[in-house]
Formats: structure tokens, C-alpha cells, sequence
């Protein structure tokens, strides 16, 4: 790869900033570019605490009321003036909403040369907005984009047949085509095998969590799977870093002091990512819709 080469990471993480190491993410995904003769831009749509030793990055504050309208401006401006045809790579970080996916579609209409990939999957207008607005106000966009169909309809017309994207499921597959977007699912892992070696390998003792407790994190599923897996490891616990944040924490909470082993479950404030990460024997990332490669990235 030539020192001409440029690539676009665009994020999307208004609490993970701050809470659950995402940062350190973008920064090593930025530095892993570098080094291979990449020269990226980090746009980060909602402002949080970005490494200053980056040279190209730009950022925005929180929008207000129908603010996303504004920051899609604020978003085709800033990349208009990067003032270079060859970028090559976009890396969708994260809960990117599907406005952003829009105008990127919309921005690379007539750039041939671009490799889109998403690292989770499209979610819905109103499940979105959910981190941006006021319940009033998801009402509204919720009906104002119907779920996707509009938007669906709109990102279809700016398509280019030379951008390719690359999908980590089937279920990321199926939503993309909703928007008409033809998607190549790719598993690098033979699974067969995997459940072959299964066996070598120690139980887990020490399984954990990192996040805030939304209803697309999943932690309930987990809770229940931790009290089943209870049975054939005696000694398992469950680690959880709670932000303190999120829809369904009172939920989490009180289905917490419901289980049978809960002095079995730990629940810790905000913690350094890293450190967490390295005294467990297992992370779990249980998302309901996401997939998200977090381990490799802080790993």
C-alpha cells in the first residue's frame, strides 16, 4: 500500500468515549492504518475525549432537536474538504445511525475505488435516535422515517455498483439488503473445527461484561445464561462494568437481586477497559443486533 492511500474511519460511540474504551479502539485502528501506509481521517460525529496527538480528526458537539439534520451538513462539508478522490477504506464503527450511512452512500456516489465495512448492522431510525433525543422526540423521527422504509428507499438511489461491502453475519446480510445493498458475508473461521477442539480447553471461571445496560446490550440474555452455566461450573462468576447508564438499568438491577446465585455476580462502576479485560477468563459481548470485534481491537 502506497503512502497515497487514505482512509476514513468515521465513529459513532457518544457514552463509549468515555466509559467503555472505545477511544483506545479508534486510536489503534488509527495507528494500525499508519503502519500500513495509510493516512487516516478520524471523524468522530459526537464530541468525547479523542487523543489530541491525532492529526486528522474532526469532531462534533451533541445536536439539539432534529439536530441530525445539522450534523449530516456539518458531516459533508468536513468530508468535502478533506480535498482527496482516493480514499479507500471506511470502517462504520460501532451504532452508526442510518442517516450517516446515507450521506456516506451519498458522498462516495461517483468514488469508484471504496471498500465499506460495517461492523455492525444497520438499526432503525427510532432505535437509534434513542441515544440522541428526548422521548417525544424519537416519537417523532420514529414516524418520520416509518422504520426505514423512506430511508431505505433514498440510500438505494445514491448506490454505486463499484462500492463493496463486507457483513460479519448473514443477519447484518439481510438488513443491508433491505436498502438495496448487495452484501458479501465472509467467515474466516472453519466452525467444524472449532467445535471439534472445543474440549481442550478450560472451563471459564471469570466471565465479564463491559457497558451500559441499553436493550440492545443483551445483559439480561447473559444474566440467564450465567445462571445456567451455573450448573456445570461451580465456580463461575459473573463480572459486569456497568457505566451507569442505559434504558434498562433499573430492569438489570432488580433481575440481578432475583437470581438464585447472585452473590455470584459483580457488579463494578466504571473500570479502565483494559485491566478489566485482562483479569477475566472470558469476554461476552451479548448483543441483541450488534456485532461488534471489541477484543481483537483493545486486545
Amino acid at each position: 500500500m502506497g503512502n497515497n492511500k487514505r482512509a476514513l474511519v468515521i465513529s459513532y460511540f457518544p457514552r463509549s468515549i468515555r466509559y467503555e474504551g472505545i477511544r483506545k479502539i479508534a486510536l489503534s485502528r488509527y495507528r494500525k492504518l499508519e503502519k500500513q501506509g495509510f493516512q487516516p481521517t478520524l471523524i468522530v460525529p459526537i464530541k468525547g475525549d479523542v487523543p489530541k496527538n491525532i492529526s486528522h480528526i474532526y469532531m462534533f458537539t451533541k445536536p439539539p432537536l432534529l439536530g441530525f439534520i445539522f450534523i449530516i451538513i456539518k458531516m459533508m462539508i468536513t468530508v468535502s474538504r478533506l480535498q482527496d478522490k482516493s480514499i479507500t477504506i471506511c470502517c462504520l464503527e460501532n451504532s452508526l445511525a442510518t442517516p450517516f450511512m446515507t450521506v456516506w452512500l451519498r458522498l462516495t456516489r461517483f468514488r469508484g475505488n471504496i471498500v465499506t465495512h460495517f461492523l455492525c448492522p444497520i438499526q432503525s431510525a427510532g432505535e437509534i435516535s434513542k441515544n440522541l433525543f428526548r422521548y417525544k422526540e424519537r416519537q417523532m423521527i420514529t414516524h418520520l422515517f416509518l422504520n426505514n422504509f423512506v430511508l431505505a428507499w433514498i440510500s438505494s438511489l445514491f448506490m454505486d455498483k463499484n462500492i463493496k461491502f463486507i457483513v460479519g453475519s448473514r443477519y447484518q446480510k439481510e438488513q443491508l439488503e433491505k436498502f438495496g445493498i448487495k452484501a458479501k458475508v465472509t467467515n474466516p473461521y472453519q466452525i467444524s473445527k472449532v467445535n471439534k477442539n472445543t474440549k481442550k480447553f478450560l472451563a471459564p471461571e471469570k466471565v465479564g461484561y463491559l457497558g451500559h445496560f441499553s436493550s440492545i446490550k443483551g445483559v439480561d440474555l447473559l444474566i440467564l445464561a450465567f445462571e445456567k452455566s451455573t450448573e456445570d461450573i461451580p465456580n463461575l462468576e459473573l463480572h459486569i462494568a456497568w457505566s451507569g447508564l442505559g434504558g434498562e438499568s433499573k430492569k438489570i438491577i432488580k433481575m440481578i437481586n432475583q437470581q438464585e446465585h447472585k452473590n455470584r455476580i459483580k457488579l463494578h462502576g466504571i473500570v479502565n477497559p483494559i485491566k478489566f479485560i485482562q483479569h477475566l477468563d472470558l469476554l461476552v459481548l451479548p448483543y441483541k443486533l450488534n456485532s461488534v470485534p471489541i477484543p481483537p481491537a483493545v486486545l
